[in-house]
């Protein structure tokens, strides 16, 4: 049976916390003696209990003095360079957290603009059926897309020589502001991000073909 999950808050309860604090501290030190004993490395902890103001430490003198002395021999600024403490741990920790949740948003983001793009040109999914919000999402994802393929496309150039097949075109970005406007402004968008797509796809697999011939 998995055990349960501590939740870390200040115990009210003065002998739970004291019993907890106890319990706490015995395996910390545990701990440390098994790291210290299994890789072969140096270390110390000091405790300090609230109720009595004594320090618990392990290990005993004078071999804490000695592990003291030779921490303090390390330049200041190369100690602070991999000191932390529980609010730098916390803030890291959530910096972690929330690039994680923008990265899901962002793909959630793109699977949603995807099944949009499908509805639109492969099911003939009336434009104005969507919600106010949509279209307008879709217009921001698909420029955007649009610009990472130009850029690509800027940088295979000096490579390969790509046929401009519509005419080396390019497209008005100014969105129009009625609805009927903007739905056959989106469709035509499409249309020459396809061809804009396939040019790019045309150019990597001629430049393939050359590299190995």
């Amino acid at each position: 049976m998995p055990r349960r999950k501590v939740k870390l808050a200040w115990i009210v309860n003065d002998n739970a916390r004291k019993a907890t604090s106890k319990r706490s501290r015995e395996s910390l030190f545990k701990k440390m003696r098994e790291i210290t004993t299994l890789c072969d490395v140096r270390g110390f902890t000091i405790v300090y209990d609230p109720a009595t103001g004594e320090p618990s430490t392990w290990p005993e003198l004078p071999l804490l003095q000695q592990l003291i002395a030779r921490y303090q021999s390390i330049p200041f600024p190369e100690r602070l360079a991999k000191m932390t403490d529980q609010e730098t741990y916390l803030k890291e920790k959530v910096a972690k957290l929330k690039d994680r949740i923008n990265k899901i948003q962002r793909e959630n983001f793109e699977v949603e603009m995807n099944d949009i793009m499908h509805q639109i040109t492969q099911n003939g999914k009336p434009f104005h059926t969507f919600e106010d919000r949509e279209p307008t999402n879709l217009l921001l994802f698909t420029e955007e897309k649009m610009k990472e393929i130009q850029k690509r496309i800027k940088t295979m150039e000096p490579e390969v020589n790509v046929p401009p097949s519509d005419g080396g075109e390019e497209f008005n970005m100014t969105v129009p502001e009625h609805g009927e406007d903007r739905r056959e402004y989106l469709l035509k968008y499409l249309e020459w991000a396809k061809r804009k797509l396939a040019m790019e796809n045309a150019a990597g697999a001629s430049s393939s073909t050359k590299q190995f011939p």
